[in-house]
């Protein structure tokens, strides 16, 4: 009888270090996904800074082809002026 209750006590030992390493490994894993998502969260930050940028890029870009355009369009209505051409439209 006394052997049986060593047995059933060493199994709940190991039974509890089982549980235990598994626990460990559990918050371990835990550390490391919310690592992961700082580091995620770090990235998706720089993305917004990037995008911003480009989108700034963007619209100075169509700013100065609108402005080129008009200025064309100018330059053409002031050449057919001057050769006394009618405006194709």
């Amino acid at each position: 009888m006394l052997w049986l209750l060593h047995m059933k006590k060493a199994a709940q030992t190991q039974k509890d270090k089982t549980l235990s390493a598994v626990e460990e490994l559990a918050h371990m894993t835990k550390r490391g996904f919310d690592h992961t998502d700082e580091r995620f969260n770090e990235v998706d930050k720089r993305f917004d800074g990037i995008e911003n940028r480009l989108d700034r890029i963007e619209n100075a870009l169509i700013k100065k082809h609108d402005y080129e355009i008009a200025d064309l369009k100018r330059r053409v209505k002031d050449l057919e002026d001057l050769y006394a051409m009618p405006s194709k439209k």
